[in-house]
């Protein structure tokens, strides 16, 4: 059962990398940057359904350590998790490459980064290092906070991967373990996981007051489609 959540998880991860990354490197430049983040939003709406039941569909380690920090998830399992992400995320931006390197014109990841974002070159707008901090911390941390929120024990769980996918539209939408290796140097990668950690952190802070008295008393499950 335990692999089989891990299973879970690098399907929704593929799912989500393919669809929401593909959408912004094969036609990025037609559906423009409305409709990338309706691709990111769509694919995890519809992975909250298909495999929320099964593993709680986080298919993001910024998830998978908010409900690690809250007592939701073991660390085992934590660490299954975060393995099948991001060899969901690597399979998926291995096939795109492979997909948009067979034009006749090619592609050069080193130049083009496939969808990936960061600061300074990295950043479609020029942003320099302390925007892109405060904005990762910031949607990072609202992320975690909707994924804990809805689908607390008092919240119409059912319902949970509408809010969950609506609020992805709105988070950078071009980010992923895999393709991020595949086009970016350790300085990115280092300052967007520190990023990441600390806006997980601080939802972790903001959802544990309001909700734990009310809590109290209730049943308990695992994931995004699952009550915590």
């Amino acid at each position: 059962m335990a692999f089989r959540r891990a299973g879970a998880e690098f399907v929704g991860t593929f799912v989500l990398v393919f669809g929401g990354v593909g959408s912004a490197v094969l036609a990025g430049q037609a559906i423009g940057v409305l409709g990338v983040a309706l691709a990111f939003g769509l694919s995890l709406l519809v992975m909250a359904y298909a495999v929320g039941p099964v593993s709680g569909c986080h298919i993001n380690p910024a998830v998978t350590l908010g409900l690690l920090v809250r007592g939701k998830i073991g660390p085992s399992e934590a660490a299954r998790y975060w393995a099948a992400q991001v060899l969901g995320a690597i399979a998926a931006a291995g096939i795109l490459l492979a997909i948009v390197a067979s034009r006749d014109a090619g592609y050069d990841v080193g130049n083009d980064g496939l969808g990936a974002n960061g600061y300074g070159a990295h950043s479609p707008g020029g942003y320099p290092w302390g925007a892109a901090f405060a904005v990762e911390v910031l949607l990072t941390g609202l992320l975690v906070f909707a994924v804990l929120a809805t689908t607390d024990r008092i919240a119409a769980v059912a319902f949970a991967g509408i809010p969950i996918g609506a609020r992805a539209r709105s988070h950078p939408p071009r980010r992923d373990p895999g393709r991020q290796h595949l086009g970016q140097s350790s300085a990115q990668h280092r300052a967007r996981d520190l990023r990441r950690r600390l806006g997980s952190r601080a939802a972790l802070a903001l959802h544990r007051r309001p909700t734990r008295r009310r809590a109290a008393g209730r049943g308990s499950a695992r994931g995004v489609i699952r009550r915590h």
